[in-house]
């Protein structure tokens, strides 16, 4: 047994590893899905309707990037809103 070993140190880690684990896939699942949604419902039945999917992945993907920073630039103002419902104007 090690003398002076704190066992709460340990703990806390592994709950705050977990806890940024759960943001980091949060936000991968919201972007992936509205990269999806946007291959799907607005590239592929108005801007090219053949699409191949290798295309697709392709444009999925850049919409990935482009979503990022735009979530980084909007992220301060959700400061400014107490809740989602008021947010909407509901």
């Amino acid at each position: 047994m090690v003398i002076g070993f704190n066992r709460n140190n340990g703990w806390k880690g592994i709950v705050f590893a977990g806890s940024i684990a759960a943001v980091l896939f949060s936000m991968d699942a919201t972007i992936g899905s509205r990269a999806a949604l946007f291959t799907t419902n607005i590239y592929q039945k108005f801007i090219v309707k053949s699409a191949a999917d290798k295309q697709c992945l392709l444009v999925g993907g850049l919409t990935t990037s482009g979503l990022v920073p735009i979530g980084i630039r909007f992220a301060p103002v959700t400061d400014h809103f107490s809740g989602i419902c008021r947010a909407m104007g509901s």
